[in-house]
């Protein structure tokens, strides 16, 4: 059986995490939610965005009226940490909340229908036009959806970055310094293990068993994608 490690879960339902929930003002729109995706729930921002670590969401709905609050700093908050996932925002009003982070501006009340079309419109839209390949591999930039020998994973943000660094360049080795300013936009290098924390997860995602016999570490310098093997027999690399 496949293992589905932490920022990743198997491709069958999109993911929603809800912030703000309090059973009977939550619930039709917890019902309803779970008819289509797959549901989070997080009482606070701050267990919010713990659990979105843990596992990426495709959409984050944060319910401020629940939370009694207007929500607008945590909308921000929830925004600047996670920018590549969309965010719906549900305002007390009345009127519109001020400029922030959210995709969508939901004014309470409304029905569970609209919440789901609003959700729906923000959906990660799959499109094969946009595939990076390179041997058996192949990730959606767009939705962050990772393919390997039939397998299929959504990576966390920075992971699929880190995959399609690699993928579109086969062969040619990353020192760890060119990647952290790639994927964190940082100078700083002296402290790399979260970097070697999402090198391991994304090995995981394309090894038969997370060791590296594809994307290989050269000591002291950095990492390299080698499918030159799997190119030249079609073959997932054997156990040894």
């Amino acid at each position: 059986m496949n293992k589905v490690f932490k920022g990743e879960r198997l491709v069958k339902q999109s993911h929603v995490l809800l912030i703000g929930y309090k059973k009977k003002q939550s619930e039709p729109f917890v019902i309803a939610l779970k008819k289509r995706h797959r549901v989070s729930i997080a009482k606070s921002g701050k267990q919010g965005l713990a659990i979105a670590d843990m596992d990426c969401p495709h959409v984050i709905v944060l319910d401020a009226v629940v939370m009694r609050t207007s929500g607008e700093r945590l909308c921000d908050k929830i925004a600047g940490a996670l920018p590549d996932i969309p965010l719906v925002y549900i305002y007390k009003g009345p009127g519109k909340p001020r400029e922030c982070g959210a995709d969508e501006v939901l004014i309470h009340s409304f029905t569970p229908r609209k919440l789901m079309n609003a959700i729906e419109r923000l959906l990660p839209k799959a499109s094969t036009s946009n595939l990076i390949h390179c041997g058996p591999f192949s990730i959606d930039p767009q939705t962050r959806i990772f393919s390997a020998y039939g397998r299929e994973v959504q990576l966390t943000p920075k992971q699929a970055l880190l995959t399609q660094i690699f993928l579109q360049n086969p062969g040619r080795v990353f020192n760890k310094k060119d990647l952290m300013q790639q994927i964190w936009h940082t100078h700083y290098v002296e402290d790399t293990r979260t970097l070697n924390v999402h090198i391991s997860s994304v090995r995981r995602a394309m090894e038969v068993d997370g060791h590296p016999r594809l994307l290989k570490t050269v000591r002291g310098v950095g990492y390299y994608l080698d499918v030159a093997d799997v190119r030249a027999n079609g073959k997932r690399p054997s156990k040894k």
